[in-house]
């Protein structure tokens, strides 16, 4: 089962390790700094979550985070990233 608010781009999988590439559906999130919306892409980077074998196998989870630019110009938090540990009650900015 994939988290909510995820989508799976790839499986790959060796002899000794499988490999579930995912990404965060939502098309921006708002600013932790002051809560305004952002849909402003301003970088991406990757994180992995490393889990116990399963089958023999090592199990990694890699979810691509994008950072989003703030658009208050008085927020003191100019750049932020996806927040990963909401992502069941996070809503999509339009």
């Amino acid at each position: 089962m994939t988290p909510a608010g995820l989508v799976i781009e790839a499986v790959m999988t060796d002899a000794d390790k499988m490999l579930v590439a995912t990404r965060v559906l939502l098309t921006g999130t708002r600013c932790r700094g002051c809560g305004q919306a952002s849909t402003r892409a301003h970088s991406r980077y990757c994180r992995q979550i490393l889990d116990l074998p399963s089958h023999g196998r090592s199990v990694q989870l890699r979810v691509e985070v994008r950072g989003f630019r703030c658009g208050n110009s008085g927020c003191t938090r100019q750049i932020f990233a996806e927040p990963l540990h909401r992502l069941e009650m996070a809503e999509a900015v339009s």
